[in-house]
């Protein structure tokens, strides 16, 4: 993810109590040496509690047995005044030709260890010189200090209230994602052409146009694949992410300068960020962050995944009512914010948002909402 102009881009909360014996494992190991990054004396603590709430809301929303093995690091990636690249993350390992799924075709190793239901990787089976573990994340240390992005730091709170400063728990959930399927298997030296010569589960969906039934990537050649991630105009045809777009294909970011690390595996900025509900809802996955802070996927973002083959905790209307009355301090929900939740596309998708997020987005939509930043003005 990258912070820019002050925009802030990143590559690639509140806390939530386990709801499911199915709710997927997230562990973390922290690779810093004492005394700096996640063990700053002054800001490590809350360095690794941001985290780790993170962790814990993907945790609690994607079904799962096998534990997630996550590594996570603070280093100098050094910046500019204006600009700078907050963290980024990648899955350490790619399996295809699994059971029940098309041949051919990579899977992150999360998902695919929940597909066998077993840990693929194993000490036994690692090359010398590597580690077991599933992803890796790293955080730009610099963003703290008062050279790189000027007097702005990032946030260490959970409560998605990081004023003019960056949201280290956004950041934390965005590049989780990443690492947990939401990425692409493009070369990144050789545009068009996939890195291990075959596509990832996300690639399988991308396609030339925002219609149904648009020419695929995996349809196209190498050429044509090249043209596509440099058009301004790659889009996501999974039948779940279509839904969840009002029944067009909701758009990937792929500008005409190939970004590595940002084209391809995010949605696309101008459609997704701003301060708009239907913008912010679903900037998460978005290449920069900006005065949007999310601590849910919202709509698109979870449709994704579900296309790519994760599956989500169940969620209820019913549920979401009393939500309203355990957390937000109303005693009824009135039909019309039940109507406008419906409106959102959000409570049409089992799984898509907690019941902490129920109450954010029918306050938001009633105009009751305190917090400008977690869903940004109606």
């Amino acid at each position: 993810m990258k912070a820019s102009g002050i925009l802030t881009a990143l590559l690639a909360l509140t806390l939530l109590e386990a709801s499911s014996a199915y709710a997927v494992p997230i562990v973390i190991t922290y690779q810093n040496d004492p005394g700096v990054g996640f063990y700053d004396p002054v800001l490590g603590a809350s360095r690794r509690a941001c985290i780790e709430a993170a962790a814990a809301n993907w945790a609690n929303r994607l079904k799962g047995t096998v534990p997630v093995q996550v590594t996570a690091s603070m280093v100098s990636m050094g910046g500019t005044a204006t600009s700078a690249i907050l963290g980024g993350a990648y899955a350490k390992w790619i399996f295809s030709d699994l059971p029940g799924k098309t041949p051919g075709v990579f899977y992150v190793v999360a998902e695919a260890n929940q597909i066998v239901g077993y840990d693929l990787v194993t000490p036994a089976n690692v090359p010398a010189g590597s580690t077991p573990d599933d992803i890796n994340i790293t955080y730009n240390s610099d963003v703290d200090n008062s050279t790189v992005l000027g007097n702005l730091s990032f946030y260490y709170g959970t409560d998605g209230r990081p004023g003019s400063n960056f949201d280290f728990y956004h950041t934390c959930f965005h590049e989780l994602g990443h690492g947990l399927g939401f990425t692409s298997g493009f070369s990144q030296t050789t545009i068009g052409t996939y890195a291990y010569g075959l596509p990832l589960i996300y690639d399988t969906f991308l396609a030339t146009g925002p219609a149904a039934n648009a020419p695929l990537l995996t349809s196209l050649t190498d050429a044509q694949r090249a043209a596509a991630i440099t058009s301004n105009a790659l889009y996501f045809e999974g039948p779940n992410a279509r839904a969840a777009a009002a029944n067009t294909n909701p758009q990937i970011y792929a500008p005409a300068t190939y970004q590595k690390g940002s084209s391809t595996a995010h949605l696309n900025e101008a459609s997704y960020s701003g301060t708009t509900l239907h913008a912010s809802i679903n900037e998460l996955m978005t290449p920069y962050l900006g005065p949007g802070v999310m601590h849910y996927p919202g709509p698109i973002v979870s449709g994704i995944f579900e296309d790519i083959g994760w599956s989500f905790q169940p969620y209820t209307m019913t549920e979401a009512k009393t939500a309203l009355k355990d957390y937000a301090g109303m005693l009824t929900a009135s039909e019309a914010n039940v109507v406008r939740v419906h409106r959102y596309g959000l409570s049409t998708y089992p799984g898509r948002i907690s019941l902490q997020d129920a109450v954010g987005v029918i306050r938001a939509a009633a105009g009751t909402e305190t917090n400008p930043y977690i869903l940004g003005t109606p």
